[in-house]
């Protein structure tokens, strides 16, 4: 399946369970009636996703004849081979578990050339109140008509510039009996006739639609510009693409919105999905910002219009949506129109394996000299662990880096180098003597001002600080960070009362770092500790953290923990076994040691899935990096010319000229 039809779809589910929405759907089946939009398709697939947090629902779709879009139908049923397609409602029924309620979705495409047949509309007519009389059969199955309406083609009265639910009706009762805006009334009053034998029935009125795996015509000028754009090699812009502008739904914006609708909007309600508003030339505009290397002419043509001309408005109002749920809602439902523009871009010209440019751009193109950097900080610690026989291996991102890529994942951007205790000790004895004149050992011990509770090597004269670490005069450098493996209890309980601990006390002493209350849930916990916290020397709480994290060193166990904490209460402790034996893999064109068994290991962290990527949206550092000054280690010709300034933590201008 192409990656940003997926991450549509992956995307979609994710914001249902953010707003704890699948509870509602642990007790139906849901079923997706007629096909006649592909959103049909990517609403199954997103059902299909939600299925792990509500394996009881069966997800089915009945295509009533032949598929609307066959490829992407096979897609989703090559992904989900549990998805269940039927060919008509007829076959559903024969196969459907009885004891179950069902949420039933029926797409009324209104937007496709079929519906101006007058006997296709009494084949929908016809089959909505089949639906609707089977779903009264059952009070607590729900119901829900989707239409994609027919284009707003003329500009609204002056009086609104978006039509909310019920205005609708009254801009458009008075149509032609034949024109599809009073076909979608009657529709409405169909399911209106029905509330008295079934109330938890609704409506969703969805705005025109594009995105990927979308490839329908109903897209408002998205697809047609960058077909322009990507294909033909040039765009034409016009006067009027400044003054008209019309709504739309993204697919991602509009999933969520079907689905937020029938699981928490009100049952007998009408509800319009769509996004924003866009005109062609903010299309136009942001395609081009996005894609500066694509080699496309932009032709301007002067209709005589005048500069004076009215902006006409063609759109839905969706803001009663967004009252369905909560005030999160509109942070989770819409998203930015330059992420959904770009993203379609990519889809149609199937690009793979995409790395977000945001995520490349935030280190101004310095990037692989960072990780050139890390590599010359890894080699000189693999030098001294095999001079003085300490055993370490390449863990979490670096080692998932060295299987999957053989190298740095691409949005990663540091290396992570793992240890036992025994060796561990060691090797703090011998490796900050051993380092070179520019590296620094930061831990602790070795620096008052950073209190960090797992060890990290830095580039001296750099900075590479992320939003938290700036905040503290301290060495900041480009880095590589180094973790210890400590073992833990076997016995459940204990085990989790040791990760529980190693989490309070390592955020007893960020608070401490921080010097001020946390924010929401826990602030007034921190107001209480806060105070009893400044008592404590902070040399003290290391040492009480290393005596905390070793518990059980001494004892004959079978699983460690890391000394950082994170995710352990998601991935529990890792078994010990499974640290003893490493093996040579390689990164970046050289030898490192991983763990022999890295395959349990990355199992245990990242899933069975780990060699494959994140989707789309999931490909960004973990690292919230603020300030990226290499100094003199810009070009590496430079990096030990002694002629240049040491940093000076207060400043550039308190620094002073070595050979001064």
């Amino acid at each position: 399946m192409n990656e940003f039809v997926y991450n549509v779809i992956n995307n979609a589910a994710g914001a249902i369970k953010k707003l704890k929405l699948t509870k509602n759907l642990s007790d139906y089946n849901a079923v997706v009636i007629a096909d006649e939009h592909q959103i049909s398709y990517l609403l199954c697939g997103t059902l299909q996703i939600l299925k792990k947090t509500v394996p009881d629902m069966q997800v089915s779709l009945v295509v009533n004849g032949q598929a609307e879009d066959a490829d992407t139908l096979a897609l989703i049923q090559e992904e989900w081979p549990d998805f269940a397609v039927y060919s008509s409602f007829d076959e559903y029924l024969a196969a459907k578990d009885a004891q179950r309620s069902e949420v039933m979705f029926n797409f009324a495409n209104l937007r496709h050339p079929m519906y101006a047949n007058m006997e296709k509309r009494a084949q929908k007519e016809a089959e909505v109140k089949r639906m609707l009389d089977y779903c009264t059969q059952n009070p607590q199955n729900l119901f829900q008509l989707i239409t994609c309406i027919p284009d707003i083609k003329e500009a609204l009265p002056e009086v609104t510039n978006a039509v909310a639910e019920r205005e609708y009706e009254v801009i458009y009762r008075d149509y032609p009996e034949d024109s599809l805006e009073k076909y979608v009334i009657r529709l409405e009053d169909i399911i209106r006739s029905y509330t008295d034998l079934l109330p938890r029935v609704q409506v969703i009125r969805l705005d025109r639609v594009f995105g990927p795996g979308i490839s329908a015509t109903d897209d408002i000028w998205v697809m047609d510009v960058i077909r322009d754009m990507f294909t033909n090699k040039k765009v034409t812009v016009y006067d009027r693409d400044r003054h008209e502008f019309a709504s739309a739904a993204y697919v991602k914006d509009a999933i969520i919105g079907i689905l937020v609708g029938i699981l928490s909007g009100r049952k007998g309600n009408i509800y319009h999905v769509s996004s924003w508003e866009i005109s062609r030339f903010q299309i136009v505009s942001h395609l081009f910002d996005s894609f500066p290397e694509c080699e496309c002419a932009m032709e301007t043509e002067n209709e005589g219009w005048e500069k004076e001309r009215a902006i006409e408005y063609r759109m839905l109002n969706a803001r009663k949506l967004r009252l369905a749920h909560s005030s999160n809602l509109s942070k989770t439902l819409y998203t930015s129109k330059l992420a959904a523009l770009k993203d379609t871009a990519f889809w149609y010209q199937n690009v793979e394996r995409y790395i977000p440019k945001s995520e490349i751009n935030l280190y101004y193109g310095r990037m692989d000299r960072i990780r050139e950097m890390e590599l010359t900080i890894l080699n000189e610690v693999d030098a001294i662990c095999k001079e003085h026989n300490i055993n370490y291996f390449l863990s979490a991102g670096t080692m998932l880096g060295a299987v999957r890529h053989k190298g740095f994942i691409p949005w990663d951007d540091d290396v992570d180098i793992g240890i036992l205790p025994e060796d561990y000790f060691k090797f703090l004895k011998v490796c900050p003597q051993h380092l070179s004149v520019d590296y620094g050992y930061q831990n602790f011990g070795t620096e008052t001002t950073s209190h960090y509770i797992h060890d990290k090597i830095r580039v001296k004269n750099t900075f590479f600080s992320t939003k938290y670490s700036n905040q503290y005069p301290m060495m900041n450098g480009v880095y590589i960070d180094v973790f210890v493996y400590f073992k833990t209890s076997d016995k459940p309980f204990l085990q989790k009362f040791h990760i529980w601990y190693i989490n309070v006390v390592r955020r007893l002493i960020g608070l401490r770092w921080a010097d001020r209350p946390r924010k929401h849930i826990h602030y007034y916990l921190s107001m209480v500790a806060l105070p009893i916290m400044r008592l404590f020397p902070f040399l003290w709480l290391h040492k009480y953290y290393i005596h905390v994290l070793s518990w059980f060193e001494k004892r004959k166990t079978h699983y460690r923990v890391d000394s950082m904490g994170f995710n352990l209460k998601k991935v529990g402790a890792v078994p010990d076994e499974w640290f003893h034996g490493t093996v040579e893999a390689e990164f970046c064109g050289r030898k490192y040691p991983i763990l022999e068994r890295y395959h349990d290991f990355l199992c245990h962290w990242y899933g069975e899935h780990y060699m494959e990527l994140l989707p789309v949206s999931g490909r960004k550092s973990v690292h919230d990096v603020v300030r990226i000054d290499l100094g003199q280690h810009l070009f590496e010709e430079t990096a030990h010319d002694e002629a240049f300034r040491d940093v000076d933590l207060r400043g550039e201008l308190f620094e002073t000229y070595k050979n001064k």
